[in-house]
């Protein structure tokens, strides 16, 4: 079940990239997954035919085909590869994808996605840390900014 989920997850993440892309390739992906459309958006919903597949390894192996090709789209697509996220931590050249859950995490809070090994939980998040110290100074602006109210 653990498995299926991670699938689950991985083309929820994936679609974000796919449904942006042309229109074929969204359909394409619709197609593979139809009748079970669901699977797209709502990873913890599941019908009784799929826990049966579950226990059977079909609706995995269904999944993998699905999350496979869909990636695969990703990596040699112009226009998906290049919504791919650098790593604020490493700085590596190299995008990585919040699909790839094995080696990537993405922060809760502000959704960046940065290399597991890179993001410990005693390292904060780069982006979030810097929204924080931008939301602060616009706190401080405001409260050190004169009155221009006019008296009356």
């Amino acid at each position: 079940m653990a498995e299926v989920k991670t699938l689950r997850l991985q083309l929820k993440y994936v679609k974000a990239y796919l449904f942006t892309c042309n229109q074929s390739v969204a359909e394409d992906l619709r197609k593979r997954v139809w009748p079970k459309d669901y699977m797209l958006d709502r990873i913890h919903l599941y019908s009784v035919v799929d826990l049966l597949q579950v226990t059977s390894g079909q609706l995995q192996q269904h999944l993998k085909k699905v999350v496979k090709h869909a990636t695969k789209h990703v990596y040699k697509c112009q226009l998906c590869s290049q919504k791919g996220f650098l790593c604020e931590v490493c700085n590596s050249p190299n995008p990585i994808y919040p699909f790839e859950t094995d080696s990537t995490v993405r922060c809760d809070r502000c959704k960046a996605v940065y290399h597991a090994k890179c993001r410990t939980e005693n390292r904060p998040c780069p982006k979030c840390t810097r929204r924080d110290l931008r939301r602060s100074q616009f706190r401080t602006a405001e409260d050190t900014s004169p009155d221009f109210a006019f008296p009356v």
